[in-house]
């Protein structure tokens, strides 16, 4: 368990945060010391969940955009753990409240998995991440 966090939902709420990060940038997410979701765990915590991550151990995936938003807001530097669901949204979204930018970041919409109209959309962040990741280092 993380030396800054004192509960179990909290090492599992990085887990997953972590797990967004690493389904984007893979195991080069592990060397990326001045990302802030890197800087709160230890070495020995970060060697576990890359081995978690890579064995696909306990990291479920999810369908939620919400954890979109706790990915951004991570990448971002603005929150790691949240208290409530939505914290990391309200927070990103108090953040940009005012900004206006003709500017958008890339992502790319998938077609349904099936030919089944019921389908969901599957949205592809995978570039969204990486560009706000290159903006922040520029």
């Amino acid at each position: 368990m993380p030396a800054k966090c004192h509960c179990q939902e909290a090492w599992d709420e990085l887990k997953q945060v972590r797990s967004s990060q690493y389904e984007v940038f893979g195991n080069a997410v592990f060397e990326m010391p001045n990302l802030a979701a890197i800087q709160t765990f230890s070495t020995q915590e970060l060697r576990i969940l890359q081995t978690m991550l890579q064995r696909q151990v306990n990291t479920p995936l999810t369908s939620s955009c919400g954890r979109l938003f706790d990915a951004i807001a991570s990448i971002l530097g603005l929150r790691q753990q949240t208290k409530y669901e939505g914290q990391a949204a309200i927070e990103l979204e108090f953040v940009i409240n005012g900004l206006e930018s003709d500017e958008q970041y890339e992502f790319e919409i998938l077609a349904p998995v099936t030919a089944d109209k019921a389908s969901p959309i599957i949205v592809d962040w995978v570039a969204t991440a990486k560009e706000i990741l290159e903006d922040i280092h520029s």
